[in-house]
């Protein structure tokens, strides 16, 4: 699709600190989609603790001009929220 996707901002929230044999999970959900961009909720967690909590907003680009683009609507169904993947 000759797009691609940029970090704009990001907001986060260091909680807890994490230690080098930890496992952990992150887990990221869309909670607002545009045309051209998305912002995203994550957490990296250890077991039930939350480490860390952070928004993150996202633009997509035209890859080689890289000037704002529409997100392709076979991508833009897959984040809609909601939508199984």
């Amino acid at each position: 699709d000759n797009v691609v996707f940029v970090v704009r901002q990001v907001n986060a929230d260091y909680l807890r600190p994490a230690r080098f044999d930890d496992l952990l999970a992150v887990h990221c959900r869309v909670e607002e989609l545009g045309r051209a961009s998305l912002v995203m909720a994550q957490e990296v967690r250890r077991g039930e603790q939350c480490l860390l909590a952070a928004r993150v907003r996202v633009a997509c680009v035209d890859r080689n001009a890289f000037r704002p683009a529409k997100i392709p609507p076979h991508v833009m169904h897959r984040l809609a929220p909601g939508t199984r993947q």
